[in-house]
């Protein structure tokens, strides 16, 4: 008897529970299912939800009743008018200074027949031993970093030893026939034609010295050459074969004092005139490379050439200030993916501490911005394409706005945004954001999913 009873009362509790379910249902209760859904999936239905809505006549205005607003955690602040900003701070790294980088190449094509050398200790002592140079010796300007064997260069130095020597010959052969003339016993045609196979002679001399000069052959070399002619057309020797092969060679020197930082050769290569043998750089002076937002360039532009900057080596601004020269230049291509463009500067490296392609970081002090408002960067949402706000027109109505903006400045957790719009801005859709507005600071990326649900859901029943 007591099992039936038990049975009945637990039937009773159940049909008594779906009553009350259905009774709520029908007196106009909310739909309580979405609330036993993840947290995560709460917010994507918040807009499907009867209290959520767009504002009649307005595609981009939601209004929240108090509860959604408080399980969102909307907040909002009024903003006001941006003070001077704090220390734009850029990321960025060193490079190679520009104008202190050469690439060591041959001006002719041929084999490297040897290697510059250098001094150094042995095992680190004593004696000092000759060796080759290697990537990381320092060079001195002027000093020889290859000889390349150039098959073109000692042709065109011995084509000029022959066009030498035949001048030579046929200046004094003139010389015999303008005399014999003289006398009358040479006929003036072949005087004549001796003439002119010296002019032509004088001609070809020219024209392969104007060869060797453009080839940048010192003086002192086209004096050696022309001294071998002068020996050879007096009949004092013979043509040195050994010497002509040294005429050959070409010595590829330092152009100043730097540090070898890439070597890219060996003795027996093949090289032409486009090989970078070596890499030199003046390590006493670094390249500054930091990005900026292309927001920030205004600012920037503005500012005159050396205007002074922290330059701290890695993250923490606590590091010490490197010497620098202060900004320099503003890059011309912004990067397309980044948004960014690269500001340019020079800081010291007379110690050796610093290495290129270390992080550092710029601090720039910037003068107060105008026609701009502050806001947490929490009030901005962006897409890449658009940078949206949520202004609430009556801070006792909870209804929001979305407002496409023109941001001006991005600091660390702040946002600049304009309060002054050009024209072009203007006719772009955006909107400004005035002092005094009321704007919400948490809960946008929320907002911003529900106002386009609903916009679908209103485009779906046209």
């Amino acid at each position: 008897m007591k099992r039936h009873l038990f049975r009945w009362a637990i039937l009773a509790s159940i049909v008594l529970a779906s009553g009350l379910i259905a009774g709520l249902s029908t007196i106009g209760m909310i739909d309580i299912s979405h609330w036993l859904q993840p947290a995560e999936e709460q917010s994507a239905v918040l807009s499907r939800t009867s209290q959520a809505r767009l504002v009649p006549g307005r595609s981009d205005e939601i209004e929240l009743p108090p509860d959604v607003i408080e399980r969102l955690g909307v907040k909002s602040v009024a903003v006001e008018a941006a003070a001077a900003p704090r220390p734009l701070t850029l990321a960025g790294s060193l490079s190679f200074e520009p104008n202190r980088l050469a690439r060591i190449q041959s001006r002719f094509s041929g084999e490297v027949i040897a290697i510059g050398t250098t001094s150094s200790y042995q095992n680190g002592k004593s004696p000092m031993r000759e060796r080759p140079l290697e990537y990381g010796d320092h060079v001195t300007g002027g000093q020889i970093m290859a000889v390349v064997w150039s098959k073109e260069l000692g042709e065109k130095k011995s084509e000029l030893v022959d066009a030498l020597v035949k001048l030579a010959l046929d200046e004094e052969r003139l010389r015999d026939r303008q005399e014999a003339y003289n006398r009358g016993a040479f006929p003036e045609d072949t005087l004549n034609q001796t003439r002119t196979e010296v002019a032509t002679d004088r001609n070809n001399v020219a024209r392969i010295e104007r060869t060797l000069r453009t080839w940048k052959v010192t003086e002192e070399e086209m004096d050696l050459v022309k001294e071998e002619a002068r020996r050879v057309a007096q009949g004092k020797k013979q043509r040195d074969a050994k010497k002509e092969l040294e005429w050959a060679k070409v010595e590829v020197r330092a152009p100043f004092d730097g540090t070898i930082v890439e070597k890219n050769t060996h003795v027996g290569n093949m090289v032409d005139t486009t090989s970078d043998l070596f890499k030199i750089a003046d390590l006493r002076k670094l390249g500054v490379v930091v990005h900026a937002y292309e927001e920030d360039l205004r600012t920037l532009q503005a500012l005159p050439p050396g205007y002074p900057w922290q330059v701290r080596a890695g993250a923490d601004l606590n590091h010490r200030v490197l010497k620098s020269e202060g900004l320099q230049k503003i890059g011309l291509v912004i990067d397309p993916t980044q948004h960014t463009d690269p500001i340019m500067g020079v800081v010291d490296n007379s110690s050796g501490e610093l290495r290129v392609g270390q992080f550092v970081t710029a601090t720039v002090e910037l003068p107060a911005p105008t026609n701009v408002v502050s806001l947490p960067a929490s009030a901005l949402v962006e897409d890449g394409e658009r940078s949206i706000v949520f202004v609430q027109p009556d801070p006792a109505q909870p209804r929001y706005v979305l407002r496409r903006v023109s941001v001006a400045m991005r600091l660390r957790d702040a946002v600049y945004v304009r309060s002054e719009l050009t024209g072009s801005e203007l006719r772009k859709g955006l909107q400004a954001v005035k002092p005094g507005e009321v704007l919400v600071t948490e809960g946008v990326l929320e907002l911003q999913a529900a106002l386009e649900d609903l916009q679908a859901r209103a485009k779906a029943q046209k």
